[in-house]
């Protein structure tokens, strides 16, 4: 488990296709993180608090951070995030919907 503080500038953002789904990506220093959701820098709090959740749940996670937003993801190469194990999957889930 780790958890990457990065500026957002220093992270490249695309997207990629993933069971029949466009997703959002963040690439930091040769890492690749499935984007889970963005605060507005008024949400800071919020942000970090999701962090440390996904982080409890055994994820490798990044905040990319800007003076307008904070973005947060979870590393590609865990496999909570592309499980069909719908009890593996819901922590997941649950975060996606904050």
């Amino acid at each position: 488990m780790k958890l990457l503080l990065a500026n957002e500038s220093d992270c490249h953002f695309f997207k990629f296709w993933f069971d029949d789904l466009v997703c959002d990506g963040i690439n930091y220093q040769g890492e690749m993180f499935l984007q889970l959701h963005i605060f507005g820098s008024h949400r800071r709090d919020q942000a970090y608090e999701l962090g440390l959740k996904t982080l409890e749940q055994g994820a490798y996670v990044i905040i990319a951070c800007s003076k307008e937003r904070y973005v947060v993801g979870i590393n590609l190469r865990g496999e909570e995030w592309k499980t069909k194990d719908a009890e593996k999957q819901q922590p997941i889930n649950e975060i996606k919907t904050l």
